[in-house]
């Protein structure tokens, strides 16, 4: 970056940030536009000037979390304020995701990462100020997928700017027609080459897939109708973790989809040292409850609703 922009972006950033002052105050001290002021402002984020930390610590969230991390023995549990509106809360989550995740890096290890709305929030947040040497590994297929700004290969890539290290990306499609082209598949040498990284990678960032086709990354992405997420419904399936349906014990699901998905077997997924989760809306409450009872993640990043809804149905189940 030119030295004399980074220095204007240093002081505009000071003048709102330290000293409070408005956009518009700070366009007329500056004789610039306010929309100048604002893009000053997202280019400090986006460059590592500024790093906006949120620390939840309401109440609600500490009780919350000492109860999580006492019944379900986690390594970390994160929980966010439920804010006004979805896509807010959903920033929060990944602001959230996005600090946990630096608290278990170090040079030299492999990251895994699903895709989907909540990673999506989480790699956008995601800021070092020096980077670390890491591999990223993409866990799931999701070449075809309608909605881009979900896609598994951007996201991937995208994660993978902020560090100094390989990038292995799985251009497969995350649902083939069936088993045996699953296999066929499997035997491409781009394809096993992402494979053979599984066994390598040290965490795994995902984010816990609903059954609700209102909030469902799957139908968004083209990849199930809502008549289809019904039917999964009427099969016992609470969610998916990265494209395989798990009932609410956390049980693979004995369903013939799960057969044809492309990407980490859940067996190996759960040899992962640290696997964080991250889930946002009440709705997503059972697939988070069977993802802790099955021991697919050992940290979880979450908004109030979710915790709130899961501790009911545990209560339910007492």
């Amino acid at each position: 970056m030119d030295g004399r922009r980074r220095d204007l972006i240093t002081r505009v950033a000071k003048m709102y940030y330290i000293e409070d002052k408005s956009q518009s105050e700070i366009a007329s001290a500056l004789k610039m536009s306010r929309s100048n002021v604002s893009k000053l402002l997202k280019a400090s984020r986006d460059q590592g000037i500024v790093e906006i930390r949120i620390h939840e610590n309401t109440s609600l969230a500490s009780i919350l979390r000492e109860k999580m991390e006492r019944h379900f023995e986690l390594k970390s549990c994160v929980i966010v304020e439920t804010l006004e509106t979805e896509e807010r809360t959903k920033m929060s989550l990944g602001q959230a995701g996005a600090e946990l995740l630096k608290h278990y890096l170090s040079d030299g290890i492999s990251l895994g990462i699903s895709w989907g709305t909540s990673v999506f929030y989480a790699v956008r947040a995601f800021q070092l100020s020096q980077p670390y040497k890491v591999d990223i590994v993409q866990l799931m297929g999701g070449v075809g997928a309608r909605d881009l700004s979900i896609d598994g290969y951007r996201l991937a890539h995208a994660l993978s700017g902020r560090f100094e290290g390989a990038c292995y990306v799985l251009q497969a499609p995350l649902i083939v027609q069936s088993g045996e082209f699953r296999e066929l598949l499997l035997k491409e040498p781009d394809i096993q080459l992402v494979f053979r990284q599984f066994p390598n990678v040290n965490i795994g960032l995902i984010g816990l897939g609903s059954n609700y086709p209102e909030s469902s990354s799957l139908v968004r992405a083209g990849y199930l109708s809502k008549n289809e997420t019904k039917y999964l419904v009427d099969q016992g399936a609470v969610g998916n973790i990265m494209g395989r349906h798990i009932d609410r014990d956390g049980n693979a699901c004995d369903i013939p989809l799960n057969d044809r998905i492309v990407g980490i077997e859940l067996e190996q997924f759960a040899s992962i040292p640290v696997r964080i989760g991250l889930a946002s809306g009440k709705e997503k409450g059972e697939i988070l409850l069977g993802a802790l009872k099955g021991g697919h993640i050992n940290c979880v990043v979450a908004d109030e609703s979710v915790i709130l809804s899961l501790m009911e149905i545990v209560e339910k189940e007492a």
